[in-house]
C-alpha cells in the first residue's frame, strides 16, 4: 500500500485561510478525543491563537469545563497535558513567545503536570511544525494570528508515518 499523499494548503485567499482554521481545530479536536504520547510544536514564533471555536458550544464535551466561547492554544495545550501528553515547544527567544511559555509552564504546574512540558528557545529558529502521534503540520505559518489568520502561508498536512517519524528524529535532533 502507498503512503497517503501529503495536502498542501497555499492560503492566499479567505477560503484557504478557512482551510487552515478548519485543520488546526481537526486535528487539536482529535488530540483531545485520542491523546498522543507527546506533541511537538515548533514555531519561531507563538502565541496564543484560537482553534477551537466553542461559542456555540461544539466542544464542550472534550472539556465540560470549558465555557461557550473561543479555546486558544494554551487551554488545549493545557487540557493535553492534564492527559499525560508531554508538550514540547520549541520557539525563538521572542518576548512574547517567552510570556506564553511562563503562562503555560504555570498552568501545567497547576495542575501537576509541570514534568510534561518541556520547552527550548533558539535565536536562529525558523523552522515550523505541528507533530503528533498521527499527523505533521508543516510550512511556513508561524502560529500566531498574522500567520494562521493573515499571512500567504503554505501549509502542509501529512499522515504518512514515515514522513511523521522522520520529523519527530528531526525535532528530537535538535532538542
Amino acid at each position: 500500500m502507498s503512503a497517503p499523499t501529503p495536502r498542501t494548503i497555499y492560503k492566499r485567499h479567505d477560503r484557504a485561510r478557512e482551510e487552515v482554521q478548519r485543520l488546526l481545530t481537526a486535528v487539536f479536536a482529535a488530540e483531545l478525543l485520542q491523546p498522543s504520547d507527546e506533541i511537538w510544536l515548533v514555531s519561531p514564533w507563538i502565541r496564543d491563537v484560537v482553534v477551537l471555536d466553542n461559542r456555540g458550544g461544539d466542544f464542550t464535551a472534550l472539556q465540560p469545563a470549558w465555557a461557550q466561547r473561543e479555546i486558544r492554544l494554551l487551554d488545549c495545550l493545557a487540557a493535553m497535558l492534564e492527559c499525560g501528553t508531554a508538550v514540547r515547544i520549541k520557539t525563538s527567544d521572542d518576548p512574547a513567545s517567552r510570556a506564553l511559555l511562563d503562562v503555560l509552564a504555570r498552568r501545567a504546574r497547576d495542575v501537576g503536570e509541570s514534568e510534561l512540558l518541556q520547552t527550548r528557545t533558539s535565536k536562529l529558529l525558523h523552522t515550523k511544525g505541528l507533530l503528533t502521534s498521527r499527523c505533521l503540520i508543516r510550512g511556513s505559518m508561524n502560529f500566531t494570528f498574522r500567520g494562521v489568520e493573515l499571512n500567504e502561508e503554505a501549509v502542509t498536512y501529512d499522515v504518512d508515518p514515515a514522513a511523521l517519524a522522520d520529523m519527530r528524529i528531526a525535532f528530537a535532533d535538535e532538542w
